[in-house]
């Protein structure tokens, strides 16, 4: 599993109008008939449609025809480009606060709402457990040769033996490999109520803006968007294993921009803060660029 992040113009960002919710209106559909829904259910329609620079980008295959949350198809963005799939309306699960985007036997994807000042959402992308490895030792015992009994076994399909003896896969299988978890918040001041921690609970990484620096919290918070500090604070309430800072004003520039000694505004003031307050919980502060791919290697069995 990776993650890119990909440079994306900020002046053609969409305006308030063209967002299909608002958190005004506390939604219960969501309907994808505008940009900041197409990239959710199809990908960007073109570069100049995203939000913010560096934003993080999933390349996933979302079909129709495989989604269990799929409701209303609808045509109200106007001819679909080649690479799109039809848009959905997709309601609010009351019970998680969330919406179920995708789902099927590898992943399970959701949103939920923030808190900003046009409509603004955070994904979570969860990796479904993988199954153990087969303990081919037990299994010669048994008389059970290599073959295709050994993938309906890791399948998680019980097979009846020739001596009639019923054979559970839980009986033969190591312990599950658990999968990985990926959360990415759009710009925000902070979370939506208690889903986005509840949802984000042990992400491998947690992709979250940082504007401005803590000496601007206000400034920040005014325009709805974040500081280390508020995005540091979100991670160790997640207890994330990684956090990604992303979104940075231009006014934060990399030690190679920048002119005097003495200048303050360099990017990496920013990952300081954040790691100044995770500073006892282990967690690994990145600071994104154009381009960055983070890994996120395969867990290992306890």
């Amino acid at each position: 599993m990776e993650i890119t992040f990909l440079a994306c113009p900020v002046s053609s960002a969409p305006s308030a109008s063209t967002c299909p919710l608002t958190p005004s209106t506390a939604p219960s559909v969501w309907t994808s008939t505008g940009p900041a829904a197409c990239a959710i259910s199809s990908g960007w329609r073109s570069a100049s449609q995203a939000r913010s620079c560096s934003s993080p980008t999933l390349s996933m295959n979302w079909s129709p025809h495989r989604t269990k949350v799929l409701k209303k198809v609808t045509r109200e963005c106007g001819p679909a480009l080649s690479q799109e799939q039809l848009g959905a309306n997709i309601c609010l699960d009351v019970s998680s606060d969330c919406y179920f985007l995708f789902e099927d036997d590898k992943f399970i994807v959701k949103a939920f709402r923030l808190f900003h000042r046009v409509p603004s959402f955070g994904f979570c992308v969860q990796e479904r457990h993988r199954p153990g490895r087969l303990k081919t030792e037990l299994l010669k015992e048994l008389g059970v040769k290599p073959g295709p009994v050994y993938g309906r076994l890791k399948a998680g399909q019980p097979v009846t033996l020739e001596s009639g003896r019923l054979l559970l896969p839980s009986e033969v299988l190591e312990e599950s490999i658990p999968g990985r978890k990926v959360c990415i918040l759009g710009d925000c001041s902070s979370a939506l109520g208690e889903a986005p921690v509840r949802v984000c609970q042990g992400a491998d990484l947690l992709v979250h803006e940082a504007t401005l620096g803590d000496e601007h919290r206000d400034k920040a918070v005014e325009h709805g968007h974040s500081t280390p500090q508020m995005a540091a604070e979100l991670a160790r309430a997640c207890r994330a294993k990684k956090l990604a800072l992303y979104h940075f004003s231009q006014r934060y520039k990399p030690s190679s921009l920048q002119r005097h000694e003495d200048d303050t505004d360099d990017v990496t003031e920013l990952q300081r803060q954040a790691e100044q307050v995770l500073l006892d919980d282990g967690v690994d502060v990145i600071l994104a660029e154009d381009f960055l791919t983070i890994s996120i290697p395969l867990h290992r069995p306890k």
